[in-house]
């Protein structure tokens, strides 16, 4: 029988198997191994006051943790242990008495003038306070009406006319005052006025919507950046690694003596806030100041001083060349080989994230996004309604068209654009959604993104589940109370700076006294006395 067309013979006859079957992976990126970080061994030599969190301990289910790309730093073990030697001592706390202020509140009431009167007398009150406070009148609601002119009326002005737009029943009131309204009080009037006014409800509706739609994904558009350049932060910070490096190193010291607590890959996020509240052996510090002190020491100090000295020595090479090439100016030298240019403390950059970003990243509420976008696509069904309606009957009353009349192409634009932005946000909205997601997996916790798993008004009670609130806010406290001893403790090392230059400047200025006793004791040696050598200066002059 004829073979299969996957088959073939060698020369001898026999039947050549088909190849293995080609797999896309196969040849794709290797699979690496899991290789767990080697952590240090510390054992203090003094009772150590330990930190309570929440050890983790990396294996394959963590090939994307962040701990895997952080390392421990050396520090001063015997400055730590003696700093936060035990016992605890209890401080206790008194809560300033609060005070209460008292306002009031005080209104005006108008009278209008009295002429007819249809509406009910709150009804009536309430547009002409509205009128009066906007200094509005119905020729500038029409012209903005019909010619989609933006600038003459803001979103609040609009809003509070479409608010107050007449009911039914009040356009059955004053239906038949429309062609002679002349008796009419003033809110009357300006509800007659706004009925003369083609399509005015329809118009009104899509205008504001306009307006809002601009406003509410704006609003969207920025918490979800917000939350995405948090993100990337947390995740790819270079001196937020070495930051929490520091406090595992210092973590894994002060629990050496404890086996669950002691030896950890990571650290579990809910210990950051607490951080403050670990007070050294004579209350006068805490472990929050001492790791914003190491922090500067071991990282900016030594990337300072090392930038220092190389500048000192292409400065002082530059000055060299000077006196060897005397066609070359200074100005012609490298800005970057000058001491004005030299980084210095002042210019040291934050090492965690800005605590007000992450503040607006914890106020960032996935369900109400969805629920937002879902409604203002509705809500953009809706307004292209509107304007089919209003262009619908337009065309019925083609020959008392107003050629100012630049409604329906303004709103068929908008419409398109709308839908365009709309489709960008929602796009955007699962961007952040995958990356908070991801975000959380790095740092071990399960991320929470419905309220179905867990309410937004009740925190979660397990430290391995967080929503965005929970997770923004526990970074918040801790990024601005670290900003705070940061803040202090540049602060105190720029002033001890400037003790030390200025000291320095002292003992270099020379003496006078001894530069005038020196020159005494060199005309003495010459045989000399200071008045002979006064008389000889003088008779050489």
């Amino acid at each position: 029988p004829p073979l299969a067309p996957f088959m073939s013979q060698n020369q001898n006859g026999s039947v050549i198997p088909p190849p293995p079957p080609f797999f896309p992976n196969s040849l794709g990126k290797p699979i690496l191994p899991f290789k767990k970080p080697n952590r240090r061994i510390y054992d203090p030599q003094k009772d150590v006051k330990p930190l309570y969190w929440n050890k983790i301990v990396l294996n394959v289910n963590h090939s994307d943790a962040i701990w895997l790309n952080i390392e421990e730093p050396t520090f001063d073990e015997d400055s730590l242990a003696k700093m936060f030697e035990k016992p605890v001592i209890n401080s206790s706390k008194k809560a300033p008495p609060a005070d209460q202020h008292s306002t009031t509140l005080s209104t005006k009431s108008s009278t209008g003038k009295e002429t007819i009167k249809l509406l009910d007398e709150k009804r009536s009150r309430a547009i002409g306070i509205f009128i009066s406070s906007r200094h509005l009148d119905v020729q500038t609601i029409k012209d903005y009406l019909l010619k989609c002119d933006t600038s003459c009326m803001n979103i609040e002005t609009l809003t509070g006319v479409y608010n107050n737009q007449p009911t039914d029943d009040e356009i059955q009131l004053l239906e038949p005052y429309l062609n002679d309204n002349q008796a009419l009080d003033k809110p009357e009037l300006f509800l007659t006025g706004l009925l003369k006014i083609p399509c005015m409800s329809d118009r009104l509706h899509c205008l504001v919507f306009e307006i809002s739609f601009n406003e509410t994904l704006s609003s969207i558009d920025a918490q979800l950046n917000t939350l995405l350049t948090a993100c990337d932060e947390l995740i790819h910070s270079t001196s937020l690694k070495q930051l929490l490096g520091l406090i595992l190193a210092i973590g894994n010291f002060l629990n050496a003596k404890n086996n669950s607590r002691g030896c950890a890959d990571g650290f579990g996020l809910n210990i950051l806030p607490t951080l403050k509240d670990v007070k050294t052996k004579d209350n006068c510090s805490t472990l929050l100041n001492y790791l914003a002190e190491q922090y500067i020491k071991q990282f900016q100090m030594k990337k300072l001083n090392a930038f220092t000295n190389m500048g000192n020595d292409l400065i002082s090479s530059s000055n060299e060349s000077l006196t060897t090439a005397p066609l070359r100016s200074k100005s012609q030298l490298s800005p970057t080989l000058t001491k004005t240019n030299m980084p210095n403390i002042t210019k040291f950059q934050l090492p965690v994230p800005e605590p007000s970003d992450l503040l607006t990243a914890s106020n960032v509420n996935f369900d109400e996004i969805e629920r937002c976008i879902e409604n203002l696509r509705t809500k953009l069904n809706e307004c292209q309604r509107r304007a089919d309606l209003v262009k619908d009957e337009l065309d019925k009353n083609f020959e008392q068209h107003d050629d100012d009349d630049r409604f329906c192409q303004h709103v068929t634009t908008f419409l398109i654009k709308a839908r365009q932005e709309h489709s960008e946000t929602n796009k955007q909205f699962k961007k952040a959604k995958s990356r908070f997601h991801d975000t959380c997996k790095k740092f071990c916790i399960k991320a929470i993104t419905t309220s179905s798993t867990n309410s937004s008004s009740t925190p979660s009670t397990n430290n391995d589940e967080m929503d965005p609130k929970e997770f923004f806010k526990l970074w918040h406290g801790f990024c601005n109370d670290f900003k705070d001893a940061w803040t202090k403790e540049k602060a105190k090392l720029l002033k001890n700076r400037n003790i030390q230059s200025s000291e320095k400047k002292t003992q270099d200025t020379p003496d006078r006294t001894k530069i005038q006793t020196l020159i005494d004791k060199r005309v003495n040696n010459r045989g000399l006395t200071p008045d002979k050598f006064t008389l000889k200066k003088r008779s050489q002059s």
